[in-house]
């Protein structure tokens, strides 16, 4: 909301200072104290949210939602204000001219179903961009996918498929250490032993146990 707002304040401001050092007279009062001609319009401001969460959007989608529950005479002029929410996981549904983009969000969907063998098969020689791998990779959660968008070493979604497999592979092994070190800790046993058996550091199990 205070986006849009700005926006169009801008917008006022680049058309207030064309009239400053131009010629053209402002015919009223009334036009002389906005700054602005009767007939000036301002362009729409649209601000599109993308939410990349694999689980469902339950949280408020305007500003009527997070306000208290209101009389029905206040409902009535309150100005509220809708939030343009796109769920990548719940996208099918729409269509982007922009092929890049269109990979992008089916791929994703696949990724979060952990569908796998359905990206393979309909992307396995089908080159993909470092933009749209980079994408992928900010709404996947996948640093991997994410660096190499950036190298531009990929050029067909198998490579980083198999990339995204054994970072999701080691993430899950990494959850699966941590676990153990928490249980440990819990059970009180020695920083030091801990260490030997998991291979962290003692560092690294110090900051395992702030969390907890």
């Amino acid at each position: 909301m205070i986006y849009d707002a700005m926006g169009y304040l801008k917008e006022y401001q680049e058309i207030t200072r064309n009239y400053k050092g131009s010629n053209i007279k402002l015919s009223d009062s009334d036009e002389f104290l906005s700054r602005m001609r009767k007939e000036d319009r301002m362009h729409p401001i649209i601000t599109l949210t993308i939410y990349t969460g694999e689980k469902v959007w339950d949280g408020p989608c305007s500003l009527k939602d997070m306000i208290v529950e209101m009389p029905e005479e206040i409902a009535a002029v309150f100005s509220d204000y809708k939030m343009n929410l796109l769920e990548v996981r719940d996208s099918a549904g729409y269509a982007f001219r922009n092929e890049d983009v269109q990979s992008a969000f089916e791929i994703t969907r696949e990724v979060f179903a952990g569908n796998f063998d359905g990206i393979r098969e309909k992307y396995s020689d089908k080159r993909i961009s470092s933009e749209a791998l980079s994408l992928i990779g900010q709404m996947a959660g996948s640093t991997e996918l994410i660096e190499m968008g950036k190298s531009m070493e990929v050029t067909n979604m198998c490579t980083a498929l198999e990339r995204l497999k054994a970072e999701g592979i080691e993430q899950g092994m990494e959850k699966g250490v941590e676990k153990t070190v928490i249980s440990m800790l819990k059970k009180n046993y020695p920083i030091s032993e801990i260490c030997e058996i998991t291979g962290k550091t003692e560092e690294e199990i110090l900051k395992i146990k702030e969390t907890m």
